[in-house]
């Protein structure tokens, strides 16, 4: 069955917890049934895909048991509002499926007084506690709250419950690439992969490298292994592999000479452009590729959709 959210609590606990801030204890919110109309989803939700066929299954699951996790929200007052308004903390993926059955109502525990940057963090607290969720949607969700809150990382990595080593490992991955991210979640690499990846600190190294990894199914200890043995002396790998180096003056002279990939087997500058208009694809981007022989040379076209 597909899970329903990362609460504990059932209904009748929660039910309970209501009793008990009515009798004064305290309780920081409250539980009602709530119209999913009014239940606006956060614009900063860390979470960014829902993979349509767990969306179907979780619909199914909740047509035949209803809604065992309640939603978690926090109310809205603004802009003089005086109607009944609700920004979602937790639930993305529940609200979608009662939207769907168009249930009249769903469970629902509501924060009455959290403000918008509480609701922010309760979200992030939220996500990481549950299944991880995409590793670059966290580091992008985690940049954006510093960012916007102006707080240095010692002090989000506090109000986010993280120590500040754990919250600049997480962030750590922002350095790679948009190709090299799409290449990781489309072949389903993890955060340590890409940390390892890091390591390369040249780009074009590094896509070879990722590609490496990819093409032989490595795993973390053999990526790390293999990035070790390619660190050692890149050129043996590349030329190895097709490729040979040329160095080139920088551009003011002074600076070391500049290290350029060369492609010596066209049929792996295509496999990498192949990789790479995949990745663009997979990431949502409407990108058309067309590759064809023309005499003596092969003619590759890609066209991509202005914005």
């Amino acid at each position: 069955m597909e899970s329903q959210g990362g609460a504990e609590m059932t209904i009748q606990d929660l039910k309970k917890k209501r009793k008990d801030k009515e009798d004064g204890n305290g309780a920081p919110y409250r539980f009602a049934f709530v119209r999913p109309s009014c239940v606006y989803p956060n614009p900063h939700s860390p979470r960014k895909l829902i993979a349509g066929d767990a969306l179907d299954r979780l619909t199914d699951s909740i047509r035949h048991n209803g809604i065992l996790t309640p939603l978690i929200a926090r109310v809205l007052r603004d802009d003089g509002w005086t109607g009944e308004r609700y920004e979602l903390i937790d639930g993305e993926r529940r609200l979608q499926a009662a939207k769907a059955l168009d249930l009249p109502s769903i469970p629902m525990l509501v924060f009455e007084d959290a403000e918008r940057r509480r609701g922010f963090e309760l979200s992030l607290i939220l996500n990481t506690q549950k299944e991880p969720f995409n590793l670059f949607e966290l580091a992008d969700a985690l940049d954006l709250y510093i960012k916007r809150e102006g707080y240095l990382p010692e002090e989000a990595a506090s109000r986010l419950s993280m120590s500040p080593k754990e919250l600049e490992v997480k962030m750590k991955i922002l350095e790679l690439t948009s190709v090299e991210r799409s290449v990781i979640l489309e072949h389903g690499l993890t955060e340590r992969h890409a940390r390892a990846l890091l390591r390369v600190r040249q780009p074009g190294y590094r896509l070879f490298v990722l590609n490496t990894i990819i093409e032989r199914g490595f795993n973390v200890t053999e990526t790390e292994n293999y990035i070790d043995s390619f660190l050692s002396c890149p050129e043996k790998y590349l030329i190895t592999e097709g490729f040979s180096l040329r160095r080139e003056p920088s551009p003011d002279g002074r600076d070391p000479p500049i290290r350029r990939v060369i492609f010596r087997d066209v049929r792996l500058f295509l496999n990498t452009l192949d990789r790479a208009v995949e990745s663009v694809q997979a990431s949502g981007v409407p990108v058309d590729a067309q590759k064809r022989e023309v005499d003596d040379m092969i003619e590759y076209i890609i066209r991509v959709e202005k914005t």
